[in-house]
Protein backbone atom coordinates (compact mmCIF):
# COMPACT_ATOMS: atom_id res chain seq x y z
CA UNK A 1 0.00 0.00 0.00
CA UNK A 2 2.62 2.58 1.34
CA UNK A 3 5.73 2.94 -1.22
CA UNK A 4 9.23 3.49 -0.25
CA UNK A 5 10.34 7.11 -1.27
CA UNK A 6 14.04 6.97 0.14
CA UNK A 7 16.21 4.27 0.82
CA UNK A 8 17.17 3.61 4.56
CA UNK A 9 20.36 4.97 5.66
CA UNK A 10 24.00 3.30 4.93
CA UNK A 11 24.68 1.72 7.63
CA UNK A 12 28.00 -0.38 7.13
CA UNK A 13 30.66 1.57 6.44
CA UNK A 14 34.24 0.95 6.57
CA UNK A 15 36.92 3.12 8.51
CA UNK A 16 40.02 3.82 9.64
CA UNK A 17 42.58 6.26 11.69
CA UNK A 18 44.89 8.32 9.65
CA UNK A 19 46.31 9.88 12.29
CA UNK A 20 49.47 10.83 9.85
CA UNK A 21 47.34 12.06 7.14
CA UNK A 22 48.65 9.94 4.81
CA UNK A 23 45.14 8.77 3.64
CA UNK A 24 44.58 11.45 1.05
CA UNK A 25 48.33 10.99 -0.31
CA UNK A 26 47.61 7.54 -0.43
CA UNK A 27 44.64 7.33 -2.41
CA UNK A 28 42.06 6.43 0.40
CA UNK A 29 39.16 8.38 -1.42
CA UNK A 30 39.68 7.29 -4.72
CA UNK A 31 36.80 4.05 -6.07
CA UNK A 32 39.25 1.81 -6.59
CA UNK A 33 41.44 1.74 -3.09
CA UNK A 34 41.52 -1.66 -1.51
CA UNK A 35 39.68 -0.81 2.07
CA UNK A 36 39.49 -5.12 2.77
CA UNK A 37 41.62 -4.23 5.39
CA UNK A 38 39.53 -2.11 7.23
CA UNK A 39 37.21 -2.93 10.07
CA UNK A 40 33.54 -1.87 9.59
CA UNK A 41 31.28 -0.02 11.73
CA UNK A 42 27.53 0.46 11.92
CA UNK A 43 28.08 4.46 11.91
CA UNK A 44 24.47 5.31 13.15
CA UNK A 45 25.01 3.48 16.47
CA UNK A 46 29.18 2.97 16.88
CA UNK A 47 30.80 5.96 18.53
CA UNK A 48 34.40 6.60 18.24
CA UNK A 49 34.75 5.11 21.83
CA UNK A 50 33.05 1.91 21.00
CA UNK A 51 35.21 1.16 18.11
CA UNK A 52 38.06 1.96 20.66
CA UNK A 53 39.18 5.34 19.75
CA UNK A 54 37.74 6.91 23.03
CA UNK A 55 41.15 9.16 23.31
CA UNK A 56 42.18 10.06 19.47
CA UNK A 57 41.39 13.24 18.55
CA UNK A 58 42.17 12.90 14.49
CA UNK A 59 41.44 12.53 11.28
CA UNK A 60 39.11 8.94 10.81
CA UNK A 61 38.00 7.68 6.82
CA UNK A 62 34.15 6.08 6.49
CA UNK A 63 33.96 4.76 3.21
CA UNK A 64 31.45 2.14 1.68
CA UNK A 65 29.61 1.37 -1.37
CA UNK A 66 26.40 2.44 -2.95
CA UNK A 67 24.54 2.19 -6.41
CA UNK A 68 23.03 4.70 -8.20
CA UNK A 69 20.59 3.47 -10.62
CA UNK A 70 20.59 4.74 -14.10
CA UNK A 71 18.81 7.96 -15.01
CA UNK A 72 14.91 7.54 -16.19
CA UNK A 73 14.72 8.41 -19.75
CA UNK A 74 14.11 11.98 -20.20
CA UNK A 75 16.29 12.77 -16.89
CA UNK A 76 19.96 13.88 -16.73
Amino acid sequence: MWDLLTQPPIRQWRFATDADAKGEAQGWSTSDFDDASWRTTDAVADSWSSLGHHHYWGRMWYRTKVQIPAAAPGRR
